[in-house]
């Protein structure tokens, strides 16, 4: 038996959780090689997001679809040269095992335990005064009801429209939290860490329903314009105008980025940008770059976009630089490179956002054998050395 099958039937067996000690010795053996790992873990995370995005895991199908991934990407390597070494890590508990076949044991040092990221939000009403939501904190006023994990606001018989003057709330999510809330016309809205967003208790009736995301990144499912008098929906933030009449879109401003990218998962939305408008399909992502009159337009893949609402982190390709500016606002860390030339490694992970970050950063670390990347924790910031 070839030895590219041999490996191909252990991976696809390893993934179905039938192979046996002996196989699994074999398998191991396959994996102290660093391009015979690259394709496991890349099988792996394939497989992963199938699974998450497509529903519920079926193991034959599963098996017959990893399968042809192995015999497919044995053929595009013998057409293709390998450039910057790009590592893939899968953090899920059915790959935990990754560190364990590479071998590789590393410490990371704290004295500032660093905690995971959890819910956590602080609204500030309309007189000033300010709430502290987090988990097991329940808040009541009448208007809204918070279990410490999201808000909802009271709905009328108008479905969340006045006529009267409406105030305006404000909610914002420090580094190192997120949360959950449903505004008053039925409008979901989900917020990453380090997020700020306005919106009025109650939508003004025959006027469009305006929100404004002045920092961060949130995730639309705006109610429809048909369940609320046909009037549209408008996001604002520093440099655009996005404008839905009911649709599910992901807009990411934060303040030390400069740019602000706007991901449409399903509808459509218009963008503005002073004088130059797009209109967006599912799977456009548009970035609007600061001081530039231009609306930029990518195809991206949506649902990986919007990853971090199902609690994951999805890399694709991404520096090491961008990966750590989204772990340091996860686990409200600072992150210190002693090397620029790290800044540049490249990486493909699907990670666990519930893990600690000492995981988090010690899977890095065993996956960039050969690149000599190091890290350690010191009162709460990362060294990357």
């Amino acid at each position: 038996m070839k030895e590219t099958e041999r490996f191909r039937k252990l991976i696809t067996k390893f993934l179905g959780r039938e192979a046996n000690a002996e196989e699994l010795d074999h398998l191991e053996t396959y994996l102290k090689g660093d391009q015979n790992l690259s394709v496991f873990n890349g099988f792996v995370r394939a497989q992963f997001l199938i699974s998450l995005y497509m529903g519920e895991y079926d193991l034959e199908n599963a098996k017959k679809s990893i399968a042809e991934k192995v015999r497919v990407t044995n053929r595009k390597r013998k057409l293709t040269n390998i450039g910057k070494v790009t590592s893939i890590l899968v953090f899920t508990s059915m790959v935990v095992f990754l560190g364990l076949f590479v071998g590789r044991q590393k410490t990371v040092e704290t004295k500032i335990p660093v905690e995971i990221g959890k819910y956590k939000a602080i609204l500030t009403l309309e007189n000033g005064d300010q709430m502290v939501l987090e988990k097991d904190r329940t808040y009541n006023n009448g208007r809204l009801t918070s279990d410490g994990r999201s808000i909802t606001y009271a709905k009328s018989n108008t479905n969340g429209l006045g006529d009267e003057k409406s105030h305006f709330h404000f909610l914002t999510i420090p580094r190192g939290g997120r949360f959950f809330v449903e505004l008053s016309d039925g409008t979901k809205v989900w917020l990453n860490s380090d997020s700020k967003i306005k919106y009025p208790v109650r939508f003004e009736r025959s006027k469009p329903r305006v929100v404004e995301l002045l920092y961060g990144e949130a995730y639309f499912e705006v109610s429809p314009g048909a369940q609320n008098g046909g009037v549209a929906f408008d996001v604002l933030t520093r440099n655009q105008n996005i404008r839905v009449l009911g649709t599910k879109f992901n807009v990411k401003a934060y303040n030390n980025e400069n740019t602000v990218a706007t991901t449409l998962v399903e509808g459509s939305v218009a963008v503005a940008n002073g004088g130059e408008l797009k209109i967006l399909k599912p799977n456009d992502q548009s970035l609007v770059h600061d001081g530039a009159e231009q609306i930029e337009i990518l195809q991206v893949d949506a649902i990986r976009e919007v990853s971090w609402v199902n609690n994951l982190f999805v890399f694709e390709e991404e520096s090491l630089e961008a990966i750590m500016k989204e772990l340091s606002r996860w686990y409200n860390v600072e992150t210190v490179f002693q090397s620029m030339e790290k800044k540049e490694l490249t990486f493909t992970a699907v990670l666990e956002r519930n893990k600690k970050i000492e995981e988090v950063l010690e899977l890095f670390e065993v996956t960039s054998e050969g690149e000599n990347l190091d890290f350690e924790i010191v009162d709460g910031i990362i060294i990357v050395k």
